[in-house]
């Protein structure tokens, strides 16, 4: 289990946190269309760089503010952010808990489309991510760098490490990981796959409470970008075909 936050961390810094956020996105847009749009002095640049630009702005968003309402506020050391030691026997068997739940939990949705042809909204298919990165070998080397190494370390560090900790101290356990997790799936702004990222979100909520350590859904979150981008690749170069 988490130990119980030993931090003055308030939900008033979570409040300023998003807003700092939001502030940061809205720039970031705006930046981004001044020197890449139509007019702009980078307006030549191929979609890969535009979008390599836009990831790395994109973490600082995430970074910036949250190092502004704990770090630098605080002095907020990171074991409070969840970087414990944690057994490796243990951290295993939450993991597989883990996907085991994910895995029942996904194969309702799916049955329900293909035996029913029942549309469940916010379960819908996921934009793949080659495009973006392109189609060359360096790009989704550059692709899995990001997905695989990069995103889970800062994302379960801002959500997990530190938004759901924070909930909890205003609410119980089971409200702040349904919180939680429903923060996190908004935040990618992929409604069409809301319901996948939300159940993911319940999974890594449930295995850093249990382990006590974020060092166990960083690596449930590695493994499990992993999958889903070599999915990815086989999807997109057609190596193999979804049957729904």
């Amino acid at each position: 289990m988490t130990k119980a936050l030993k931090t003055q961390w308030t939900l008033n810094d979570l409040v300023l946190l998003f807003a700092t956020t939001t502030f940061m996105i809205v720039g970031l847009i705006t930046i981004t269309e001044s020197l890449f749009g139509e007019g702009g002095p980078f307006n030549h640049l191929n979609d890969q760089t535009i979008n390599l630009w836009l990831y790395g702005l994109q973490s600082l968003t995430l970074l910036i503010p949250l190092f502004l309402v704990t770090r630098y506020k605080y002095k907020t050391p990171w074991k409070a952010f969840g970087f414990r030691k944690v057994n490796a026997k243990k951290a295993a068997k939450f993991i597989a808990f883990g996907y085991l739940f994910y895995y029942i939990a996904s194969s309702i949705f799916i049955q329900l489309k293909m035996s029913y042809d029942y549309q469940v909204p916010g379960f819908g298919e996921q934009e793949s991510h080659i495009p973006i990165f392109g189609e060359t070998l360096e790009g989704m080397i550059i692709g899995g760098i990001i997905i695989i190494g990069i995103a889970p370390i800062i994302e379960e560090l801002f959500f997990r490490g530190y938004i759901y900790q924070v909930i909890k101290k205003y609410t119980s356990t089971r409200w702040a990981s349904v919180i939680g997790a429903t923060i996190f799936a908004l935040f990618h702004l992929e409604f069409q796959v809301f319901i996948p990222i939300f159940i993911l979100g319940l999974v890594l909520n449930w295995i850093f409470e249990k382990s006590g350590s974020l060092w166990t859904p960083i690596a449930f979150h590695m493994i499990n970008n992993t999958f889903a981008y070599l999915f990815e690749i086989a999807i997109f170069f057609e190596w193999i075909d979804i049957p729904w």
